[in-house]
């Protein structure tokens, strides 16, 4: 009877171990709280001897995503599934490029309130998130605004946990933010720049007197001034026009006669 006695209890204890385990592992994933995870963001998960399980080496079949948006405006973040594998897990963080392994920055905004646990990491409000519930998922999508700050350069850190003793290193995801100065100042440059208007008024202005006007290059005084000089000096006193008429009429009777007596 003592040995009855003895395997009652044995198993009565080894249901409250099994259900301990059970409780554990659902607690572990489905709560979403890593309060010592905010550096490393990996779960704390051990096994029934206090072992630690190891993130896998291999590439995780999840991806992040985001939507792109000026700085200071919401940015809208999603933890996809790359194949038909399912997530049950993650923790999402956003932390400045050149500073990656510092504390997380900016601030979350849940989109869904049944699915979305916000966390607060070195005594940061909302600068972490985590899944609420440990329900199987393909897609998980929240807000993040970035900080008051000049920076334009921040990574999307993600770890995503398929089973309780299945989950990856953390993946990256770089970001860059369009500041809001550069977009407005394209649009006054422009109109400034291409306006035709001073081009096409200097234009035909500085062109039309100088090469058109006829006063610099007229030849009027040139061809005044040939013919009249020319004509009384050199071509009016040359032979053809004037000893023809003068020798045959009168000058052959009166002038031989004194020039060639005087001569002899």
């Amino acid at each position: 009877m003592v040995p009855d006695l003895v395997n009652k209890y044995l198993k009565m204890w080894l249901w409250i171990l099994i259900s301990l385990e059970i409780i554990t592992k659902v607690h572990g994933y489905s709560d979403g709280i890593f309060p010592e995870s905010c550096d490393s963001m990996l779960p704390v998960h051990t096994n029934r001897n206090g072992i630690l399980y190891k993130p896998q080496s291999t590439d995780p079949p999840f991806e992040i995503t985001y939507d792109p948006a000026p700085h200071g405006q919401p940015i809208t973040v999603y933890l996809k599934s790359k194949q038909s594998n399912k997530f049950t897990g993650f923790m999402l963080e956003a932390r400045k490029t050149q500073d990656v392994v510092g504390p997380a920055v900016g601030k979350f905004i849940m989109l869904d309130s049944r699915e979305t646990r916000l966390l607060s990491c070195h005594s940061s409000l909302d600068n972490a998130v985590s899944q609420k519930l440990g329900s199987e998922k393909r897609l998980f999508k929240v807000n993040w605004t970035s900080p008051q700050e000049k920076d334009l350069d921040y990574t999307f850190r993600a770890t995503f946990l398929q089973y309780f003793e299945t989950f990856w290193e953390p993946m990256d995801l770089d970001v860059k933010l369009s500041s809001p100065t550069t977009t407005s100042m394209p649009s006054t440059t422009l109109p400034t720049t291409t306006t035709p208007i001073t081009t096409s008024t200097t234009t035909p202005i500085t062109t039309t007197p100088i090469t058109t006007t006829p006063i610099t290059t007229t030849p009027i005084t040139t061809s005044t001034t040939t013919p009249i000089t020319t004509t009384p000096i050199t071509t009016s006193t040359t032979t053809p026009i004037t000893t023809t008429p003068i020798t045959t009429s009168t000058t052959t009777p009166i002038t031989t006669t004194p020039i060639t007596t005087s001569k002899h």
